[in-house]
């Protein structure tokens, strides 16, 4: 399975606009992180994904940064209705989780 990072155009950070999972492919696709069965890996330059990114995604299971995660801030309901996620991992450098 690929779990696939839909980027925010015209930003010089690395702002994830939407996850999703394989067979929900769009447009402005600029990466992937395949890892196990339902588990999205966020790449490290990632600083932040915004809200709704992963709204009713029922394809993600887990999701995790690395240790050397960018990753900062998490949007408002990123994970509203994804019923089948059970596990995120998040960096310490985390700072904002939305509601």
């Amino acid at each position: 399975m690929t779990i696939t990072y839909q980027y925010k155009a015209n930003t010089n950070e690395t702002i994830i606009e939407k996850i999703v999972g394989s067979g929900e492919a769009g447009e402005g696709e600029a990466g992937e992180g395949e890892a196990g069965e339902g588990e999205a890996i966020i790449p490290d330059k990632v600083v932040e994904i915004m809200d709704q990114a992963c709204v009713s995604n029922q394809t993600i299971t887990s999701l995790i940064f690395s240790a050397n995660s960018a990753c900062k801030k998490l949007g408002n309901q990123t994970f509203y209705d994804c019923s089948n996620l059970t596990t995120v991992i998040f960096p310490k450098n985390m700072t904002s989780i939305g509601n």
